[in-house]
């Protein structure tokens, strides 16, 4: 029986590290999808641009985005010479962004939901 409970023992152990490090997803991944803050939402692609805008009016689309998961800094260009946004971001569980535009002395963070398709 002690031979028989350590064999079930390290399967459940090996399946539970298994499904840990599976859900590790780093925030290149995390942020693809929809945020929306009020009447304001991005939308961050897999091929590393974004289309923002209001409500239903889309105002940025197809620009290049970057993101520096050590430094935790959003870099959203635009077509617009001098017109790019720097933000810090955090996740706040999987499916909050917070932000807050680094060029400016408000540090409060601004949260942007996940929008669920």
């Amino acid at each position: 029986m002690g031979k028989f409970r350590k064999i079930i023992v390290g399967i459940l152990t090996l399946y539970f590290c298994c499904t840990l490090l599976s859900c590790a997803t780093s925030d290149s991944e995390k942020i693809i999808g929809k945020w929306q803050c009020d009447q304001d939402w991005f939308e961050f692609k897999k091929d590393q641009t974004y289309s923002a805008g209001k409500e239903f009016i889309t105002m940025v689309n197809n620009f290049k985005y970057t993101i520096d998961t050590k430094g935790k800094e959003l870099n959203l260009y635009t077509n617009e010479e001098q017109r790019s946004y720097y933000l810090k971001y955090e996740f706040k569980g999987i499916d909050t962004l917070l932000v807050r535009n680094t060029m400016s002395s408000n540090t409060k963070m601004i949260s942007f939901y996940r929008v669920k398709k």
